[in-house]
């Protein structure tokens, strides 16, 4: 079993993209979660079930990171900041 410190939102997934997650290994970054889904409210409920694994894993939006160079500097988005807000009220 992988320690899993990010989950990763695809928060460009292709439309009509059914809600689906995988394992993926970045390097610099490690091993993470990606989650795929075109509609908000499966992608709440799926990253929902994420936190339920991986309750320590940060969310990020994979447009948030830069993973071409030797380490992955963060580039905050407003959406994913929402994302985030909306995640932390719920249950």
């Amino acid at each position: 079993m992988h320690h899993i410190k990010y989950i990763l939102v695809n928060d460009a997934p292709a439309k009509g993209c059914d809600c689906q997650s995988s394992h993926r290994y970045i390097p610099h970054i490690g091993h993470c979660v990606e989650v795929c889904c075109g509609e908000l409210n499966k992608l709440l409920d799926e990253l929902c079930e994420q936190r339920r694994h991986w309750p320590e894993a940060k969310i990020m939006g994979v447009s948030e990171l830069d993973l071409s160079g030797s380490y992955a500097p963060v580039r905050v988005s407003e959406k994913m900041n929402r994302l985030r807000r909306e995640m932390s009220d719920l249950p």
